[in-house]
């Protein structure tokens, strides 16, 4: 009963570990990515966000793909029609609209609330 306990504790401090590693792993990620659309069409399957659009830089078709949970808090707020950016070397999402702005911040100890959510006039 002792061993399986103990093997119980390792089992959930790796998967502690392991979690946080994977958090630090997709913000690393995604702080190199750089996108700027004028939004077109979204989806949401499951943890994939999809998003399609053109852009506004050079009027070309252009997508992007995240699994991440910043950009699921987002999901909610994108409309057809509102300019997406994330510029690289940035921790933020803007997503602008025709009278307002809206930055979604993400990173490991972001709360995955509307808390992480910055609204400009």
């Amino acid at each position: 009963m002792g061993k399986m306990i103990g093997l119980l504790i390792i089992v959930l401090l790796l998967g502690c570990v392991s979690d946080e590693y994977g958090c630090l792993s997709d913000v690393e990620y995604d702080y190199h990515q750089h996108y700027n659309l004028i939004l077109k069409k979204k989806k949401l399957s499951g943890r994939l966000v999809s998003l399609w659009g053109v852009n506004p830089e050079n009027n070309e078709e252009s997508n992007y793909e995240s699994q991440n949970g910043y950009m699921q808090n987002a999901y909610d707020y994108l409309e057809v029609g509102d300019t997406i950016v994330k510029d690289s070397a940035a921790y933020f999402l803007l997503v602008r609209k025709p009278n307002k702005s809206y930055i979604f911040t993400f990173g490991c100890n972001t709360p995955k609330t509307i808390d992480s959510i910055l609204y400009i006039k």
